[in-house]
Protein backbone atom coordinates (compact mmCIF):
# COMPACT_ATOMS: atom_id res chain seq x y z
CA UNK A 1 0.00 0.00 0.00
CA UNK A 2 1.46 3.16 -0.84
CA UNK A 3 1.01 6.06 1.28
CA UNK A 4 1.52 9.58 -0.36
CA UNK A 5 1.21 13.57 1.49
CA UNK A 6 0.99 16.64 -0.25
CA UNK A 7 -0.58 19.60 1.03
CA UNK A 8 -3.88 21.55 -0.89
CA UNK A 9 -4.93 25.04 0.51
CA UNK A 10 -3.74 24.56 3.58
CA UNK A 11 -5.33 20.81 4.38
CA UNK A 12 -2.73 18.21 4.19
CA UNK A 13 -4.13 14.87 2.45
CA UNK A 14 -2.65 11.45 3.04
CA UNK A 15 -3.86 8.95 0.08
CA UNK A 16 -3.58 5.55 0.81
CA UNK A 17 -4.20 3.20 -2.68
CA UNK A 18 -4.63 -0.69 -2.39
CA UNK A 19 -4.61 -2.11 -6.13
CA UNK A 20 -5.21 -5.18 -6.74
CA UNK A 21 -5.37 -6.96 -3.59
CA UNK A 22 -8.43 -7.47 -0.49
CA UNK A 23 -8.63 -4.14 1.52
CA UNK A 24 -7.34 -4.46 4.65
CA UNK A 25 -8.86 -2.13 7.38
CA UNK A 26 -7.77 1.24 7.29
CA UNK A 27 -7.39 2.65 10.34
CA UNK A 28 -8.26 6.46 11.10
CA UNK A 29 -8.22 8.21 14.14
CA UNK A 30 -9.12 12.03 15.50
CA UNK A 31 -8.35 14.84 13.02
CA UNK A 32 -8.81 12.24 10.20
CA UNK A 33 -11.15 11.28 7.54
CA UNK A 34 -11.10 8.01 5.84
CA UNK A 35 -12.86 7.88 2.31
CA UNK A 36 -13.26 4.40 0.29
CA UNK A 37 -14.74 2.93 -2.97
CA UNK A 38 -15.38 -0.55 -3.34
CA UNK A 39 -15.56 -1.42 -7.14
CA UNK A 40 -18.71 -2.57 -9.35
CA UNK A 41 -18.98 -5.26 -12.03
CA UNK A 42 -18.21 -2.48 -13.99
CA UNK A 43 -14.71 -1.39 -13.04
CA UNK A 44 -12.82 -2.62 -15.89
CA UNK A 45 -14.55 -1.65 -19.60
CA UNK A 46 -12.36 -2.71 -22.69
CA UNK A 47 -10.75 -0.10 -24.43
CA UNK A 48 -10.02 -0.57 -28.10
CA UNK A 49 -5.94 -0.70 -28.83
CA UNK A 50 -6.32 -1.78 -32.41
CA UNK A 51 -8.71 -3.61 -34.40
CA UNK A 52 -10.60 -6.65 -32.56
CA UNK A 53 -7.47 -6.37 -30.08
CA UNK A 54 -8.83 -4.44 -26.46
CA UNK A 55 -7.71 -3.96 -23.01
CA UNK A 56 -9.28 -3.84 -20.01
CA UNK A 57 -9.29 -0.38 -18.91
CA UNK A 58 -10.45 1.31 -15.63
CA UNK A 59 -12.17 4.43 -15.18
CA UNK A 60 -11.02 7.81 -14.52
CA UNK A 61 -12.06 9.53 -11.52
CA UNK A 62 -11.35 12.70 -8.98
CA UNK A 63 -12.05 12.60 -5.43
CA UNK A 64 -12.42 16.09 -3.70
CA UNK A 65 -13.71 18.22 -1.14
CA UNK A 66 -15.95 21.50 -0.91
CA UNK A 67 -17.10 23.53 1.79
CA UNK A 68 -20.53 23.35 0.87
CA UNK A 69 -22.92 21.51 -1.58
CA UNK A 70 -22.00 22.90 -4.54
CA UNK A 71 -19.44 21.38 -6.66
CA UNK A 72 -17.49 24.50 -7.41
CA UNK A 73 -17.16 25.75 -3.46
CA UNK A 74 -13.68 23.59 -3.66
CA UNK A 75 -11.30 22.87 -0.99
CA UNK A 76 -8.94 20.44 -2.26
CA UNK A 77 -8.83 17.71 -4.38
CA UNK A 78 -8.22 14.23 -2.55
CA UNK A 79 -6.71 11.53 -5.32
CA UNK A 80 -7.47 11.96 -9.36
CA UNK A 81 -6.11 9.46 -11.55
CA UNK A 82 -2.93 9.92 -13.58
CA UNK A 83 -4.64 10.08 -16.71
CA UNK A 84 -6.25 12.85 -15.96
CA UNK A 85 -3.93 15.12 -13.58
CA UNK A 86 -1.55 14.82 -15.91
CA UNK A 87 -3.10 14.73 -19.36
CA UNK A 88 -2.02 11.39 -20.50
CA UNK A 89 -4.82 9.89 -23.17
CA UNK A 90 -4.46 7.68 -25.59
CA UNK A 91 -6.26 9.54 -28.07
CA UNK A 92 -5.73 13.31 -27.03
CA UNK A 93 -2.88 15.31 -27.45
CA UNK A 94 -3.59 17.12 -23.97
CA UNK A 95 -6.83 16.91 -23.01
CA UNK A 96 -10.88 15.70 -22.39
CA UNK A 97 -13.10 18.17 -21.34
CA UNK A 98 -15.85 15.75 -21.30
CA UNK A 99 -13.94 13.47 -18.87
CA UNK A 100 -14.28 14.89 -15.56
CA UNK A 101 -15.89 18.07 -16.08
CA UNK A 102 -16.88 19.06 -12.58
CA UNK A 103 -13.65 18.26 -11.08
CA UNK A 104 -12.16 20.42 -13.97
CA UNK A 105 -14.54 23.36 -13.36
CA UNK A 106 -14.32 23.11 -9.98
CA UNK A 107 -10.44 23.18 -9.67
CA UNK A 108 -9.77 26.52 -11.81
CA UNK A 109 -9.20 24.16 -15.05
CA UNK A 110 -8.27 20.61 -16.90
CA UNK A 111 -4.72 19.82 -16.09
CA UNK A 112 -2.79 19.84 -19.01
CA UNK A 113 0.51 18.45 -19.77
CA UNK A 114 2.42 21.19 -18.90
CA UNK A 115 0.40 22.31 -16.21
CA UNK A 116 -0.42 18.71 -14.45
CA UNK A 117 -2.32 18.21 -10.81
CA UNK A 118 0.44 18.06 -8.00
CA UNK A 119 2.17 14.90 -7.57
CA UNK A 120 0.69 14.86 -4.06
CA UNK A 121 -2.89 13.88 -5.34
CA UNK A 122 -2.16 11.90 -8.85
CA UNK A 123 -1.33 8.65 -8.86
CA UNK A 124 -2.41 4.94 -10.88
CA UNK A 125 -6.01 3.84 -11.43
CA UNK A 126 -6.34 1.40 -8.71
CA UNK A 127 -7.34 -1.89 -10.37
CA UNK A 128 -9.66 -3.05 -6.92
CA UNK A 129 -10.87 -1.50 -4.06
CA UNK A 130 -9.27 1.64 -2.71
CA UNK A 131 -9.00 3.95 0.79
CA UNK A 132 -8.06 7.84 0.78
CA UNK A 133 -7.09 9.28 4.27
CA UNK A 134 -7.33 12.71 4.66
CA UNK A 135 -5.53 14.47 7.28
CA UNK A 136 -5.98 17.92 8.78
CA UNK A 137 -5.02 20.60 11.38
CA UNK A 138 -8.60 22.37 11.98
CA UNK A 139 -11.05 20.27 9.82
CA UNK A 140 -14.09 22.53 8.61
CA UNK A 141 -17.44 21.35 10.98
CA UNK A 142 -19.10 20.42 7.42
CA UNK A 143 -17.52 19.44 4.62
CA UNK A 144 -18.72 17.82 1.24
CA UNK A 145 -17.53 14.81 -0.22
CA UNK A 146 -17.53 14.31 -4.35
CA UNK A 147 -16.75 11.77 -6.53
CA UNK A 148 -16.40 11.83 -9.84
CA UNK A 149 -16.19 8.79 -12.60
CA UNK A 150 -15.92 7.70 -16.24
CA UNK A 151 -15.44 5.50 -18.84
CA UNK A 152 -13.95 6.18 -22.40
CA UNK A 153 -16.04 4.70 -25.06
CA UNK A 154 -18.67 3.54 -22.61
CA UNK A 155 -21.20 4.08 -25.63
CA UNK A 156 -24.84 3.29 -25.74
CA UNK A 157 -27.78 3.89 -27.40
CA UNK A 158 -28.48 6.90 -26.01
CA UNK A 159 -24.36 7.84 -26.18
CA UNK A 160 -23.41 6.28 -29.77
CA UNK A 161 -19.81 6.45 -31.21
CA UNK A 162 -20.45 9.10 -33.64
CA UNK A 163 -22.79 11.68 -32.33
CA UNK A 164 -21.51 14.73 -33.39
CA UNK A 165 -21.21 18.13 -31.85
CA UNK A 166 -24.58 19.83 -30.91
CA UNK A 167 -26.38 16.18 -30.82
CA UNK A 168 -28.05 15.27 -27.63
CA UNK A 169 -25.85 12.03 -27.46
CA UNK A 170 -22.63 13.81 -28.50
CA UNK A 171 -19.66 12.72 -25.77
CA UNK A 172 -16.58 14.16 -26.66
CA UNK A 173 -16.03 13.33 -30.05
CA UNK A 174 -13.72 9.85 -31.41
CA UNK A 175 -12.35 8.27 -28.59
CA UNK A 176 -15.02 10.05 -26.38
CA UNK A 177 -16.83 9.24 -23.11
CA UNK A 178 -19.75 7.91 -24.26
CA UNK A 179 -22.06 7.28 -21.02
CA UNK A 180 -20.78 10.76 -19.30
CA UNK A 181 -19.34 10.79 -15.58
CA UNK A 182 -21.21 10.37 -12.71
CA UNK A 183 -21.13 12.67 -9.85
CA UNK A 184 -21.55 10.81 -6.00
CA UNK A 185 -21.58 13.05 -2.62
CA UNK A 186 -21.23 12.89 0.59
CA UNK A 187 -22.21 15.54 3.40
CA UNK A 188 -19.87 14.75 6.84
CA UNK A 189 -20.28 16.38 9.95
CA UNK A 190 -16.49 16.54 11.53
CA UNK A 191 -17.48 16.84 14.34
CA UNK A 192 -19.00 13.30 15.37
CA UNK A 193 -15.97 10.95 15.97
CA UNK A 194 -16.86 8.33 13.88
CA UNK A 195 -19.67 9.38 11.67
CA UNK A 196 -20.24 7.70 8.07
CA UNK A 197 -22.17 8.42 5.30
CA UNK A 198 -22.83 6.54 2.08
CA UNK A 199 -21.65 8.61 -1.18
CA UNK A 200 -25.21 9.33 -3.11
CA UNK A 201 -25.76 9.40 -6.58
CA UNK A 202 -26.55 12.47 -7.66
CA UNK A 203 -26.67 12.80 -11.11
CA UNK A 204 -24.11 12.79 -14.01
CA UNK A 205 -21.74 16.07 -15.65
CA UNK A 206 -21.84 17.35 -19.08
CA UNK A 207 -21.59 14.74 -21.61
CA UNK A 208 -19.46 16.12 -24.04
CA UNK A 209 -17.83 19.69 -22.66
CA UNK A 210 -16.59 20.96 -19.72
CA UNK A 211 -19.90 23.23 -19.50
CA UNK A 212 -20.68 25.21 -16.56
CA UNK A 213 -20.78 22.69 -13.66
CA UNK A 214 -24.28 21.68 -13.92
CA UNK A 215 -25.35 17.92 -12.22
CA UNK A 216 -28.08 16.51 -14.81
CA UNK A 217 -30.19 13.88 -12.32
CA UNK A 218 -31.85 12.83 -15.36
CA UNK A 219 -30.03 9.56 -15.42
CA UNK A 220 -32.19 8.11 -18.75
CA UNK A 221 -29.62 6.65 -21.48
CA UNK A 222 -27.18 5.18 -18.32
CA UNK A 223 -27.15 1.98 -17.84
CA UNK A 224 -23.73 0.01 -17.30
CA UNK A 225 -22.16 3.33 -15.71
CA UNK A 226 -24.09 2.64 -12.85
CA UNK A 227 -22.14 -0.37 -12.09
CA UNK A 228 -18.11 1.14 -12.21
CA UNK A 229 -18.45 1.45 -8.31
CA UNK A 230 -20.65 -0.76 -5.66
CA UNK A 231 -20.76 2.12 -3.32
CA UNK A 232 -18.43 4.94 -1.94
CA UNK A 233 -18.45 5.75 1.90
CA UNK A 234 -17.12 8.47 4.08
CA UNK A 235 -16.23 8.30 8.09
CA UNK A 236 -14.45 10.57 10.20
CA UNK A 237 -12.22 9.40 12.11
CA UNK A 238 -11.71 8.67 16.26
CA UNK A 239 -14.10 6.93 18.80
CA UNK A 240 -17.62 7.06 18.76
Amino acid sequence: MNRVVGPTIGVALIVCICAGCTLDPVPVGSGEMLIEISVGDEWLHDYPILGPISRPNPPTFAVWMTASADPLDFVGTVFVTAKMGNASWIRADDGRPEALPVWSLARGGQPTSSSPAPDGVTGATPVDDSAYVVSWDSPPAEVYVWLEINHSVDYTAAYPDGAGPGTSGYSGGPGGSGQPALIYCAGVDTTVPGASRTMQLTGHSEPGDIGVGTVYDDLAGIDSALRIINHATVQVGGNE
